[in-house]
Order: structure tokens, then sequence, then C-alpha cells
């Protein structure tokens, strides 16, 4: 997981708390059947131009960086539910996907400034496509 979290820039919450709520979530997910390998964050704000702030590809490189070449970016899909995330993604060379989870919305698809690669109604449903393209290679 990639995730921007200015908020602790910005003094609304310390990167104490911010990792108190991910391990909830992990503990959640897991409880769910679910887990994630890892989970990066870039806790500083838009103004800071740090190079790991969503649009900017340094969190996806960081963790390509991480699972030591295991990764191909190309063959990858960033899921996201905003047109940040979809700029994200093409900034590193993936897959975009975006869902609507966010305040996207589809009524909205013409005038956005980006087009994703693939368009779901959630992540569940992004889950399944994947799978299925990655049982079709």
């Amino acid at each position: 997981m990639i995730s921007n979290q200015a908020g602790v820039a910005k003094g609304i919450f310390s990167q104490e708390s911010l990792t108190a709520i991910t391990t909830n979530m992990l503990k959640a997910l897991e409880k769910n059947g679910a887990f994630l390998e890892a989970v990066y964050y870039c806790t500083h704000r838009d103004e800071d131009h740090c190079s790991c702030r969503k649009p900017k590809a340094g969190l996806i490189k960081t963790a390509v960086q991480s699972y030591k070449g295991s990764i191909d970016i190309k063959e990858s899909f960033f899921v996201g539910d905003t047109l940040r995330d979809v700029h994200t993604a093409k900034a590193a060379g993936c897959k975009s996907i975006l869902v609507f989870s966010g305040n996207e919305k589809l009524a909205n698809r013409k005038n956005w400034d980006i087009q994703p690669d693939f368009v779901f109604r959630n992540l569940y449903e992004a889950a399944k496509f994947i799978v299925k393209y990655r049982q079709a290679l």
C-alpha cells in the first residue's frame, strides 16, 4: 500500500498515531483473511516538493527496490481512487486502475486530465480483474 499522509507534517497527527492506525488496519485485514506485505507512506506536504509524495513515483520505486527486482513494473497494477493515483501509476510506468470509492465520478470522465487504463466500481472488482489477468498470462 502506498499512501500520502501529510497530516504528520502538518501536525494534525503524530507518526506514532499513524503507526497505530496502520497496525489496527493490518490486524483488521488479517482478521478478514487479507493481508498487505508492506505499507509505504509519504508524510510530507505538497509544498515540501519531495520525491515520494504522489503523484511522483518515489514510493513505488522504493517498493520495487525493496523486492530486489522481483517486481516487473510494466506488468504491475497501481490501484487508487483518485486521478492523482492514476498520475502516480503513469509516472511509475505501471498499469493504472481507478476505483470509485473516492471522489472521482464516471460521469466526469470526459473532463479528467488523464485516463486510467482500467476503471472499476470498487476494490473487489479490481482485485477480481487482476486475478483473472494474471491467470491468463
